[in-house]
């Protein structure tokens, strides 16, 4: 019981920690490997610059946002940004990049530092995917955050607030920028002194504890994988809802779409957001296990060639047809005898059945007799009646070979008629009778069989 509990509490843990994963690299500022290189504990990012090696933080613009420790939330360090009059960013490179569908928790803290006379609104945060680059100092009107501090609601004079959202990638993102992106309106600064107002009005944002996390999968677009129907059937399927830009490839669009047995598979195509790239997933119909039936297709177990030269399946419910020879149809034309076997079919019933047609037979048809026999030759060594067609062998019921010499003894006698008679150098070279006896079914009636010949054995 103990290991037991030990177990769930490593698993738990474990998917705890998976979730609660930081994608912010750095993300309290504290390393700054080249902090203290110009002999001041801080670092401003210049263009394409950074603190560390891996890179974390840097500037995607010409602007130089900062490390710096005049008011941390956390820690000794953090980051630092202008907006208004002169344009800085802060961006990052996630750990790893955000998986399509799945919903992350973004969260920050904020504060504004005494020396910019005035506090501002809307600082905005937006995600990318590739390492952005500006040749703009200011990116209003160049990049569109996704998400901004409410306007109107100005950030606490060197005093940090907490912000945070949610966020459903569309994924492959790999970068955050934080930073102004739109232009000042009324109402968007308010002045916090002290003294008198400035001429030059300049923002300075502090930044600390960045947090990206997930907080849960993407979902799947359909929740079904695979439907199971029967010839003829079709079903309705559908995906969750939530997600834009619909599009099935029978051609439907929407939720759900009707699927056909015939339809190998469907392919749904999906966004999670107008301005995310589009996600696929696929349902596979397959066939449900055929339930068979007992039904008789043709009325009779055996029928005589050439009395009808076609076969026709009786009326059944069944509207497919499959006969062992390759047609398709419920009626075939026949040119031999021979067994003939019928599959037929509807939705996930089927039947079976097999039809005999017997050929008209006699003894001159289905078997010769040879005039003469060489012992010495291995090809002509024996004496039996040679069956024509082997599918005639089944039509004689009963057989009784009999052979006599000249002098009218019987020299050999077998009711098997696989087996022939091999003289030996007892049987001289001479001419010798024999005798065939048996009983034929031609067709639905018996024959009786009797044929007498000579033959003659040569050394």
């Amino acid at each position: 019981m103990t290991k037991t509990l030990k177990i769930v509490s490593i698993f738990l843990f474990s998917i705890t920690n998976f979730y609660s994963q930081n994608l912010i690299t750095n993300p309290g500022f504290e390393k700054c490997d080249k902090c203290n290189t110009l002999g001041r504990p801080w670092l401003e990012f210049f263009f394409k610059t950074t603190a560390n090696d891996p890179v974390d933080w840097f500037a995607p613009s010409p602007g130089s946002s900062d490390i710096r420790d005049i008011l941390t939330h956390t820690g000794k360090k953090h980051g630092g940004f202008f907006s208004i009059g002169k344009f800085e960013y802060l961006a990052n490179i996630l750990s790893s990049p955000l998986e399509a569908g799945s919903e992350y928790k973004f969260s920050f803290w904020l504060a504004i530092d005494s020396f910019s006379k005035y506090s501002l609104d809307e600082i905005g945060v937006n995600f990318q995917t590739g390492m952005p680059m500006y040749n703009d100092f200011s990116l209003v009107g160049v990049v569109t955050p996704y998400w901004t501090t409410p306007d109107g609601e100005h950030l606490p004079h060197r005093a940090y607030k907490q912000y945070s959202f949610n966020y459903t990638a569309c994924g492959g993102e790999d970068h955050i920028i934080i930073g102004r992106f739109s232009g000042l309106s009324k109402g968007d600064t308010l002045f916090i002194g002290p003294g008198e107002r400035p001429a030059s009005v300049f923002y300075y944002t502090f930044v600390d504890d960045v947090e990206l996390i997930k907080i849960k999968d993407a979902p799947e677009l359909s929740p079904t994988k695979e439907v199971l129907l029967c010839e003829g059937e079709s079903i309705r399927v559908g995906i969750k809802s939530g997600f834009v830009d619909v599009k099935w490839s029978n051609g439907g669009s929407g939720d759900s779409t009707t699927v056909k047995h015939a339809d190998n598979f469907v392919v749904v195509e999906a966004k999670t957001s107008k301005n995310c790239p589009a996600i696929t997933d696929t349902i596979f119909i397959k066939q449900k296990s055929l339930q068979e039936e007992s039904e008789e297709l043709f009325g009779a177990e055996k029928i005589c060639f050439p009395a009808d030269s076609f076969i026709r399946s009786i009326k059944h419910n069944y509207t497919s047809f499959s006969w062992l020879s390759g047609q398709m149809t419920d009626v075939i034309k026949i040119s031999n005898p021979g067994t003939y076997i019928l599959t037929s079919s509807n939705g996930c019933k089927f039947s079976t059945d097999t039809l005999e047609v017997i050929a008209g037979a006699n003894v001159d048809n289905i078997m010769k007799f040879p005039n003469v026999i060489t012992p010495l030759e291995m090809n002509n060594n024996s004496f039996a009646p040679v069956i024509l067609d082997p599918t005639f062998k089944d039509l004689i019921e009963s057989y009784e070979l009999e052979i006599y010499n000249r002098w009218g003894k019987r020299v050999f006698e077998s009711k098997n008629k696989d087996e022939a008679w091999r003289p030996d150098q007892s049987h001289p070279t001479e001419t010798y009778t024999y005798l065939l006896k048996g009983v034929i079914n031609d067709c639905e009636n018996k024959i009786e069989l009797l044929k007498k010949g000579t033959f003659t054995i040569i050394r």
